[in-house]
This record gives structure tokens, sequence and C-alpha cells, in this order.
């Protein structure tokens, strides 16, 4: 099951705000490893200004459903406020991981920059698979041709 959240950005707030509003809004009592989330600040923000988050999700999962997170800017962000819709869950107890959308030319350097850790990057118009797949712990699929004869 997904559930989204739409937050207002520039000009509404800035890129650095935006991050602090989502971060408010994925972390609660409970919440692991949240210093992961001060430390991608540089590069989510980078993500933010660039308004890839208009038609591409910040993706959140873990703990309960699949967050996606759009951003509007401009005329739509003032339209829409400061208010966001409260979970009813926190996404950041226990298992989570963060996927945010990136030009296909900024990944290597915002993949460095993030390091190892439950927030990455992906393509622009990449999808995030299942959670085994989206955290790269898929296992391979094998198959023993030799049985079929």
């Amino acid at each position: 099951m997904k559930v989204s959240r739409i937050i207002a950005s520039t000009p509404q707030r800035s890129a650095k705000d935006t991050w602090t509003r989502i971060i408010e809004l994925i972390t609660g009592a409970g919440s692991k490893d949240t210093q992961q989330l001060e430390a991608a600040r540089s590069v989510l923000e980078a993500v933010i200004g660039e308004e890839y988050p208009t038609d591409h999700p910040i993706v959140v999962w873990g703990a309960g459903p699949r967050l996606v997170i759009y951003l509007r800017y401009d005329a739509d962000a003032i339209e829409r406020g400061h208010s966001v819709d409260a979970l009813s869950w926190n996404p950041t107890d226990g298992d989570w991981r963060i996927s945010a959308p990136a030009a296909a030319e900024d990944v290597a350097w915002m993949t460095a920059a993030l390091g190892t850790g439950r927030i990455s990057v992906r393509k622009l118009g990449d999808e995030v698979g299942d959670d085994k797949a989206a955290t790269g712990t898929a296992g391979a699929l094998a198959i023993d041709w030799t049985v079929l004869g």
C-alpha cells in the first residue's frame, strides 16, 4: 500500500526548510538512525532545489505503508500553503529506507556523498521496486536448467 503527501517547497519554503519539514513528517518516537537524515541534507537539498520531486517522488519505506512524497513549487506551492497532513505511523521506526530522484549525471556524486546507509538516489524515471530490490538485498534468481532434461 502507498500513501502520498504533497509538500509545498519554494517559494513557500527554502530547500533547507523543505527537507526539515520532511524530516519532521517522517520521524517521531522510536525513529532509528535519524542522524542519517541530517547527514544527507546537502544531497537532498540539491534534489529539492532541482525540483525533481515534482513528478518523481521521494520514497520512504520500512515500517508501515510505503510513503511517496511529491513537492510543489512556484504558484502551486503558494496555493498549497504550509500545511502537511500528519502520518498515522512512523515510517522511520525500524528498518527504513529513502530513495530520492536525481538526474543521471548526478547519481554518481550523490551516491558517493551519501555513502552506504539508508538513503540513496535513483535516476529520474527509475521506479523503486520491492523493499529488498530497492535496498540492493534481493537474491539473484538461479535456474538449474539441467533438471529439465
